[in-house]
């Protein structure tokens, strides 16, 4: 610091040179007076005819055209008046730090006191809320008790008299009969088992007539105290989502119906693709279903047995011709923007932000390798267990992509990768579950056996269920819309396409 102050010594000394020995202030076009001090024009225009020097008390009359101009100084100004600015800024920063270091301990000991007292007054506040917040919810948890027993006591004969009666009995015969403990009798404990948390589940819901009053917990939201909810846990009735039938609105009838492939477009649109019946040509379309009208179609012939991947990202929309090895990008009114026919099949594809990555499980028994591209098709990168220190001893089977990380599943894990292609976690992902969307916050994952939609955080907890009601999980797939954050549920049998 002493060594800072010692370089501003040439700025101090300037300030008898540049400053105005009358007003104190950087000189404003500096003129001579006749007894040799200088002067700015700003001064002079303060008196009508006359000026006294305030260092010599001399008189002098102002000439019409004013005295003349310092032109030595004013070259010196036009040369440091910028570094002086920077030097009176540094001075008053200066003066603030040296105030600090002076006080410090007085600064330390005046604004722990002062926050504390700011701490002590709004706490005063909030505990008093607080209070009234607490007996407001006392009060509705006591609603709450007097109408669930209410209705319990009045069904209660009903609800008992349903099939829990019939288990109860049926169960502790069963319970009781300890030759079922075998090896033999392994599925029928099993199914006994799962019957019963089954039952028990139904059960509860009977008791509180599906009606749950849960505490929300006041860090996750912004009421002091926290509120509390009546709701019932949610769900997709199938029966109950606007449907649209493709066929109605396809250019031509396809081949197999289990083959079709949907993507969601940025622009709200559909793009499907198909193989066409008539001509076994591969059909890709554009459908604006808000408007129930076919924008347009691309065909083209393919090779060997169908199977592609369709994926829209931005403003673009990728197919993968999987067997043939092909992959052409379109733009979002099929015109082709770029094709490429890779060396190995691709297994699988995932698009994000500016890149298409493909998957290639064939190259190498054992190993799986993840291309990223950038929408010229140009290689960018190439993630392997070789070059990053990663086992991926099983095929990848899919991947997605967020803004941060990359997504793919392996056997029974889904690996999470972040930009630098560096694995950050590796969770336990069962084979009945499937990952078809992610969110900033959230994983949007299919629990086909529990016949549910998942939304998990980035460590595998469960946040939130959403039942599936009505759907027939061997023709459905589900898409994720990012823009509007909504499901769409296709089910490839009857070619139809339903959104939540």
């Amino acid at each position: 610091i002493k060594q800072k102050i010692v370089n501003l010594d040439i700025f101090i000394k300037m300030d008898t040179i540049i400053l105005c020995r009358f007003c104190n202030l950087v000189y404003d076009e500096p003129k001579f007076l006749p007894c040799g001090e200088n002067i700015c024009t700003e001064c002079i225009r303060t008196v009508v005819d006359k000026l006294e020097c305030i260092h010599c008390d001399q008189v002098h009359s102002i000439p019409a055209n004013s005295f003349p101009d310092n032109k030595q100084l004013k070259n010196i100004l036009n040369l440091t008046s910028k570094p002086y600015a920077r030097y009176q800024e540094a001075k008053s920063e200066f003066k603030k730090f040296k105030k600090t270091y002076e006080s410090g301990r007085h600064k330390i000991e005046s604004y722990s006191k002062e926050l504390i007292q700011e701490i002590n007054f709004k706490i005063s506040l909030k505990l008093k809320e607080l209070s009234n917040c607490k007996n407001e919810l006392i009060s509705q948890v006591d609603d709450y008790e007097k109408e669930c027993l209410s209705y319990f006591e009045a069904n209660q004969e009903t609800i008992m008299d349903q099939k829990f009666s019939f288990i109860i009995n049926r169960v502790e015969e069963e319970i009781k009969n300890r030759s079922l403990i075998s090896e033999e009798n392994l599925q029928i404990i099993e199914k006994l088992k799962n019957d019963i948390i089954t039952s028990h589940n139904e059960l509860n819901e009977a008791i509180f007539n599906g009606n749950y009053l849960t505490y929300e917990d006041p860090n996750y939201n912004y009421n002091l105290a926290g509120t509390l909810k009546t709701q019932k846990r949610k769900c997709y009735d199938r029966k109950k989502l606007s449907s649209i039938h493709l066929i109605d609105y396809s250019n031509s009838y396809p081949l197999d119906q289990t083959l079709i492939r949907v993507a969601c477009l940025k622009n709200g649109n559909f793009a499907i693709c198909y193989i066409r019946e008539t001509s076994l040509k591969l059909i890709v379309e554009i459908h604006d279903f808000k408007h129930r009208s076919l924008l347009n179609f691309f065909e083209y012939s393919f090779k060997g047995n169908y199977n592609s991947i369709l994926k829209s990202y931005e403003n673009v929309i990728v197919l993968a011709e999987i067997n043939s090895k092909y992959l052409v990008v379109f733009d979002l009114f099929l015109n082709k923007l770029v094709e490429k026919t890779f060396k190995f099949n691709l297994s699988s594809l995932f698009c994000f932000q500016q890149f298409i990555g493909v998957i290639d499980n064939t190259r190498e028994e054992n190993k799986s390798f993840i291309y990223i591209l950038d929408n010229d098709l140009n290689n960018l990168l190439t993630i392997e267990n070789d070059a990053m220190s990663l086992s991926f001893p099983h095929p990848i089977e899919y991947c997605f992509a967020s803004e941060n990380y990359i997504f793919f599943r392996e056997k029974e894990f889904l690996n999470v990768l972040n930009n630098s292609a560096s694995l950050v976690s590796r969770l336990n992902f069962p084979k009945e579950l499937k990952l078809i969307g992610v969110n900033v916050d959230y994983l949007m994952v299919w629990n086909r056996k529990d016949k549910c939609i998942v939304h998990m955080d980035l460590k595998g907890n469960e946040c939130e269920k959403i039942d599936l009601i009505n759907f027939n999980e061997n023709n459905l797939e589900i898409l994720y819309e990012n823009e509007s954050k909504r499901l769409v549920f296709v089910d490839v049998k009857k070619w139809n396409i339903l959104k939540a």
